[in-house]
């Protein structure tokens, strides 16, 4: 089940945590090496906890055969 990750103050999406990243030579890019306790919520402008959020799945609609 999908989820994402909200603010626990206003309930809005747009957060970040504090990580580290390194360069992998390997891949060519930059990969996530831990991330830490630290949460921001861009929307309160302030520190905040994050509470995870299941998502509902799409429906499927199944078409019968005419």
């Amino acid at each position: 089940m999908p989820v994402t990750y909200v603010c626990s103050t206003c309930g809005s999406n747009d957060v970040s945590r504090d990580a580290w990243a390194e360069w992998s030579v390997e891949d060519q890019q930059w990969v996530l090496r831990t991330e830490f306790d630290y949460a921001h919520c861009h929307r309160c402008d302030r520190e905040t906890n994050l509470v995870e959020v299941q998502l509902n799945p799409p429906e499927t609609v199944v078409l019968g055969s005419e």
